[in-house]
């Protein structure tokens, strides 16, 4: 398993659109990589995208529950991005986080991998082995 590694990401500068495809990726089904991007790409297309079009999220009925503003949005965006291109696997959860920031989860095996961010735009990677936190560092 690859594990994001968090000193190899540089801090950003601007935005980058999570717009752009990779034809040739596109159209291969059977390569790793292919199935790598699909998975980050159903990240922005799904959850982010739909995020920054529609930032009143539902609340569950939850009266102190804060959506993500559209400055995390594209701050999340920016950090798929640097992710994705580090070849990092894609998340198998995306949730907002309830208090205006976005968390990113990865299950697997016995490790556990969480990037967070804030709503006051901290981003922070913690990695667990066996439930056991193993790792944390801040990005930016």
């Amino acid at each position: 398993m690859k594990t994001l590694d968090a000193s190899s990401i540089e801090t950003p500068d601007s935005f980058v659109t999570t717009a752009t495809r990779d034809d040739a990726l596109a159209n291969d089904t059977s390569s790793p990589d292919a199935e790598r991007r699909r998975a980050w790409n159903s990240v922005i297309d799904n959850c982010l995208i739909e995020w920054g079009r529609n930032p009143d999220l539902p609340a569950d009925n939850d009266p102190d529950f804060i959506p993500p503003s559209p400055e995390i949005v594209c701050l999340a965006a920016e950090t798929v991005n640097k992710m994705r291109s580090q070849k990092s696997p894609a998340p198998t959860r995306v949730v907002p986080n309830g208090d205006g920031g976005i968390t990113f989860s990865r299950h697997d095996g016995p490790f556990y991998q969480v990037v967070e961010i804030d709503a006051d735009g901290t981003v922070e990677l913690r990695i667990f082995e066996n439930s056991q936190l193993i790792g944390r560092r801040r990005w930016w």
